[in-house]
């Protein structure tokens, strides 16, 4: 996850690093990762399906490895209800805007003010705070200053604690935790990536992302429709980026589900879509993010896709190890299986 474009503000700031800039990027990573792979050459809607992956989606490589998945849904039902997903957001007020301030222990009004393409951005800058909201579509970028202090980083379950109660006391108690959201994220230079070693990390993500019938919903990146936190090795809050949602449910028809023994045997044969790629260094200028020479999942997941025709329809996610075609570089790879059969 790099800071390329922001290299100089991070520089003019080492002794506190301004995280909510660091979190930013981390935040849309995946996005600029993904756009910068090529696009795929079949549409999936050309077949008459469902769209199912995301813009700059790659196909799978032929080595892959399944020795070490984990399946982290209980119970895979044989079908699950598709639904037609409309959104009526309704922009906060300024009172609103004023009330989530002073929940955050902003004392003073806005820093600034000024419209944006649908509504109003307003600023607040206190000493070691910061905090953006955005009035429509409702959006909070919040963050305090942090010099990311050596110590334990704090472990899943206290990480996903302290996220629901900072949610909570902005009133957000609908969003759950999204498997395996939770990262370790270290320090190079002025670079930030992921790690797996918790004695470089020094500090963590989670997100948190609303469900439907007990199954999460993901959009194009994990950070859509969501909320996503980052703690220090405190257990300290230093940033939080949320995008509120208000979905209606239109249900359509019920999809018969393959078999977890199916897909495994569909991932095996290349089916799927690699939609995402996280580095544990920075790449190469050559790197073709998102095509791999192998891939090696971990974990196996359910869930529901909204894809771009506003349509809920369910997934099988993997994630693991992948390693990228135009060199050696391992990344974390996500990848979308069609679960419907």
């Amino acid at each position: 996850m790099v800071l390329n474009d922001l290299r100089e503000l991070i520089l003019g700031n080492r002794a506190k690093i301004v995280v909510f800039v660091v979190i930013l990027v981390l935040v849309v990573s995946i996005i600029l990762i993904t756009e910068k792979g090529q696009k795929p050459q079949t549409n999936p809607e050309e077949g008459g399906q469902e769209e199912q992956f995301p813009e700059g989606s790659q196909p799978l490589p032929t080595n892959i490895d399944l020795s070490k998945v984990t399946n982290l849904t209980k119970e895979i039902p044989q079908d699950l209800i598709t639904y037609k997903i409309s959104s009526s957001q309704t922009p906060l007020s300024e009172e609103e805007v004023l009330t989530l301030a002073k929940t955050l222990g902003f004392k003073s009004t806005w820093t600034s003010k000024g419209n944006i393409e649908l509504g109003t951005r307003y600023i607040f800058v206190q000493k070691g705070k910061n905090l953006i909201i955005q009035t429509n579509p409702p959006t909070i970028t919040f963050s305090t200053d942090s010099s990311l202090p050596k110590g334990t980083i704090p472990t899943e379950e206290q990480t996903i604690a302290k996220g629901k109660a900072f949610l909570a006391q902005i009133g957000v108690t609908t969003l759950v935790p999204l498997p395996r959201s939770y990262r370790l994220l270290t320090v190079n230079g002025d670079l930030f990536f992921a790690t797996q070693n918790p004695a470089s990390a020094k500090l963590v993500c989670i997100t948190f992302a609303p469900e439907k019938d007990g199954f999460s919903i993901i959009g194009d990146t994990p950070a859509t429709f969501s909320a996503t936190l980052f703690f220090d090795t405190t257990k300290t809050i230093i940033s939080l980026q949320y995008y509120k949602t208000n979905f209606q449910f239109e249900p359509r028809s019920a999809a018969e589900l393959k078999s977890l023994d199916t897909a495994l045997s569909d991932l095996k044969s290349g089916k799927g879509m690699v939609v995402g790629a996280e580095p544990f260094n920075e790449l190469s200028p050559d790197s073709n993010p998102n095509v791999l020479s192998s891939f090696s999942p971990t974990s196996v997941y359910l869930a529901y896709y909204l894809n771009k025709s506003s349509v809920l329809t369910p997934v099988y996610v993997f994630e693991g190890i992948g390693i990228l075609k135009s060199g050696s570089e391992k990344v974390i790879a996500t990848v979308h299986l069609p679960a419907t059969k």
